[in-house]
This record gives structure tokens, C-alpha cells and sequence, in this order.
């Protein structure tokens, strides 16, 4: 089940004619196929950053084909949202990324760590599974709201005195009196 219906797009035409002036009268573009459409995003995110579901995904793709493959040429943008690492106030930034990847009627035989390479499902390729993965791979791994953000506001977000006791208490109640025996000694510096 793809994610986005709308990018799931029939390539028949674009494997079964040979003759130019045959596929000229099918497609837009006697090179391929063009795609332009404007999708919703759902279940984008990291542990960092995320499309905000139902966010406008823009794709602009084009689908060539090839002796044996077809060839996808696409753009993305988007905006992505998330916190700020050092002070935790939202922040927004753009997604536009390009990607080619390359559609094979069978991964048989295909490198695994071949890296853009995805599989033909009878008559159709699935250009939402690229374009997720993009927009995940696009995503900030430590999102900041500017460069020479300080941090959280010390006079905002006071540290307080009874975290750094209890921690001090746990680390007595912590402590093996197995090595209380140790403490006692002493070494004569010379």
C-alpha cells in the first residue's frame, strides 16, 4: 500500500513503446514522463524534527525510461518543524532536495548497499516511497534556532539547589561500604 495513491504512477507507456514519435503522443515529453503534483504529509518525523501532518510536500518528477530501468529525477519542498537543541523554542526551516534513483523490474542481483535503487511493481512505480525517504533523510539531526543561540535563559530557567543535593544524597546511598577501608588510607609523600 503506497502512502500517497496519487504517486504511484503507471509506466506501461513508457515501457512498451520504443518508437519516439509512438511515445511522444502518450507523454508530455518525447524524454518522459513529467509529474508535478502537491501531496499532504503523514508520519514524517525523527526524534529531532518532523512534517507537521497534512504539511503541503510539493514534487516536481520527471520518469525516463531506460533499456532495462526507468530513471527518476525529481525535486521536493516542504518545511519541517522541531525544537531548538539549546533553548527549546520552535523552529522551522525549508526542505528542498533533489534526488535521482532508478526503478529495476527485480532487486535480484542489486548490490545491497546500493542506495537509490527501488523496485518496479508490474506496471507501476512507486515515487512516494522515494520521496518519504527523502524528506526523512532531510530532516535536521540537531535543529537550532540561529547559530549563536546561548541556551536556555538562566534567569528564565534557574538551576535548582535540590537537584544537585539529591544527587549528592544518591551518590552516598550509592556508595559500597566495602570501601569504607580505603578511605583510611593514607600514603607518606616523600
Amino acid at each position: 500500500m503506497t502512502l500517497w495513491p496519487e504517486l504511484r504512477v503507471n509506466i506501461a507507456r513508457l515501457r512498451l513503446h520504443d518508437n519516439l514519435a509512438e511515445l511522444k503522443r502518450h507523454v508530455t515529453d518525447a524524454s518522459g514522463l513529467d509529474i508535478a503534483t502537491t501531496v499532504l504529509a503523514a508520519g514524517i518525523e525523527t526524534t529531532t524534527a518532523k512534517v507537521e501532518n497534512d504539511t503541503p510536500v510539493e514534487v516536481d518528477a520527471t520518469l525516463r525510461p531506460g533499456i532495462r530501468d526507468i530513471e527518476l529525477r525529481a525535486s521536493i519542498r516542504s518545511q519541517w518543524q522541531a525544537e531548538c537543541r539549546r533553548c527549546l523554542e520552535p523552529v522551522t526551516g525549508p526542505i528542498d532536495v533533489g534526488v535521482t534513483a532508478i526503478f529495476v523490474d527485480s532487486l535480484d542481483g542489486v548490490d545491497d548497499d546500493a542506495a537509490d535503487v527501488y523496485e518496479i511493481d508490474g506496471d507501476y512505480v512507486d515515487i512516494g516511497q522515494v520521496v518519504r525517504e527523502e524528506l526523512m533523510l532531510a530532516l535536521p539531526l540537531s535543529p537550532i534556532c540561529e547559530s549563536d543561540c546561548a541556551g536556555a535563559d538562566p534567569e528564565r530557567f534557574p538551576p535548582t539547589a535540590s537537584a544537585a543535593d539529591t544527587e549528592a544524597d544518591d551518590e552516598e546511598e550509592k556508595r559500597d561500604p566495602r570501601w569504607d577501608a580505603l578511605s583510611a588510607l593514607r600514603f607518606d609523600e616523600e
